[in-house]
């Protein structure tokens, strides 16, 4: 009653096309069937949040601010959230821009 990783992985695939979230969040580059049902678990519904930059806080990518004197200083990323939904958001961009080189930030195509 040992099941192997490739019988899990397929186990998860074959439950995850089943949320409706699932294959639509597929269709961003560097998504993979294993990542989008833990953003589907962790966000809930998208419709709870009022814009892009609420979920971005959510989870913790926006920046802490240190503003005085009129000057607005922009420091590291909250690090508020979840550490898992930060990691996998990391792990797709990193498999978008290796997949696709438009993606790529130092893209070595001129």
């Amino acid at each position: 009653m040992n099941p192997s990783i490739a019988e899990l992985t397929a186990a998860i695939e074959r439950r995850a096309r089943k949320w409706p979230e699932v294959p639509r969040l597929m269709t961003n580059p560097g998504v993979a069937p294993i990542p989008a049902p833990a953003l589907v678990l962790i966000i809930g519904t998208p419709e709870r949040f009022q814009c892009g930059k609420q979920i971005g806080s959510y989870v913790g990518l926006i920046p802490c601010e240190d503003s005085s004197a009129g000057k607005q200083r922009l420091g590291h990323i909250s690090k508020q959230g979840s550490s898992l939904l930060r990691f996998l958001l990391g792990e797709a961009a990193q498999a978008a821009s290796f997949l696709y080189s438009e993606f790529g930030l130092f893209s070595l195509a001129s």
